[in-house]
């Protein structure tokens, strides 16, 4: 009589995460674990100044856009974390945004288009500081944004490594959880943008120039090449 050896067959299960986004992730903790360290109020203060607006307005008075070293890393830290999140939106629905691009070729393009846009805002910006009278408002809206961006980026980075990392038949309601956290942070910014836009008497027109120009219009502009894609 033979005995028959078989070696069991493991069910396999996908996930959209691959080897190089640990070390990204493990970056991003060092990253947060560094600033709670050597600024144990800042981590705080930044949630506080999200919630608070008298808070954030004394955030503005007392530091720049990135004059401080915190500042900087935690600004980082959403560019990071959402070019991840994107990363994972196109794999999961294989949009090919960048044609064949894959890995981490295809996240550090989504990596770049982030800062390039941002590099843009900050262009008009300092255009806008020979402009308009009122420009210390729209840079204390532009500091707003990049806020309300450092406590997206944390909340995005934990998404993205459930979304990495879990059994990509369960990613889509992870995904639908960044999506619709995004949508209700980026329409929190826009009001706040507007109470502050009303509260130092900025002329309607201006504001409404400037958001249609660096909020409303991007963001058509990338709902309708996803719709186009899916």
């Amino acid at each position: 009589m033979k005995m028959i050896i078989s070696n069991p067959i493991l069910r396999e299960k996908p996930i959209i995460g691959e080897s190089w986004m640990i070390i990204i992730f493990l970056l991003c903790l060092i990253v947060i674990a560094s600033v709670r360290v050597a600024y144990p109020k800042r981590i705080n203060t930044l949630f506080k100044t999200f919630l608070n607006y008298r808070a954030l307005k004394q955030q503005i008075r007392e530091e720049g856009l990135f004059n401080r070293l915190p500042s900087v890393l935690t600004q980082l830290l959403f560019f990071i974390s959402a070019a991840l999140f994107l990363y994972e939106i196109d794999v999961y629905f294989q949009l090919n945004v960048f044609f064949d691009l894959g890995g981490l070729a295809l996240y550090m393009m989504y990596l770049l288009t982030l800062f390039v846009i941002y590099l843009i805002r900050w262009g008009v910006m300092e255009v806008l500081k020979h402009i308009l009278i009122s420009f210390q408002s729209i840079e204390s809206y532009f500091y707003t944004t990049m806020q309300y961006n450092k406590v997206l980026g944390i909340f995005l980075l934990g998404v993205s490594f459930v979304g990495a990392f879990i059994i990509q038949n369960n990613v889509l309601p992870i995904l639908w959880i960044g999506f619709i956290a995004t949508v209700l942070f980026y329409l929190y910014r826009i009001v706040r943008g507007f109470q502050l836009g009303f509260q130092e008497n900025i002329s309607f027109s201006y504001l409404f120039l400037y958001l249609c120009a660096l909020e409303i219009s991007p963001a058509l502009a990338i709902a309708k090449l996803l719709i186009t894609k899916l």
